[in-house]
């Protein structure tokens, strides 16, 4: 629904993933969670799923790949950049 009342609005995105990451106890013995930055295919957010819902909408604009990952950007962009154009192209094929 929020991609469909964005309609025009939205002209670009930024997409990457995340892992929840059990931390130390606070004081009242609750234990504090942080989120890790996640390879698009192992985080808790569907990439496939997202890519799915922005081309039922029609979107077309552009896309970033978010990875502040300590990886070398080249091989960044051998392994996100290659899942993530496999993704946007496999559901080119089912959805238009």
């Amino acid at each position: 629904m929020g991609l469909e009342l964005l309609g025009p609005y939205l002209v670009h995105g930024h997409i990457g993933n995340g892992t929840p990451e059990a931390g130390a106890r606070d004081v009242q013995g609750a234990l504090l969670w942080s989120w890790v930055f996640s390879r698009l295919k192992e985080g808790v957010a569907n990439i496939a799923q997202i890519i799915g819902d922005l081309k039922s909408v029609g979107y077309k604009g552009y896309i970033s790949l978010e990875d502040f990952s300590p990886a070398r950007d080249e091989d960044k962009l051998q392994d996100q950049g290659m899942y993530f154009q496999t993704l946007i192209r496999q559901e080119s094929k089912t959805n238009c």
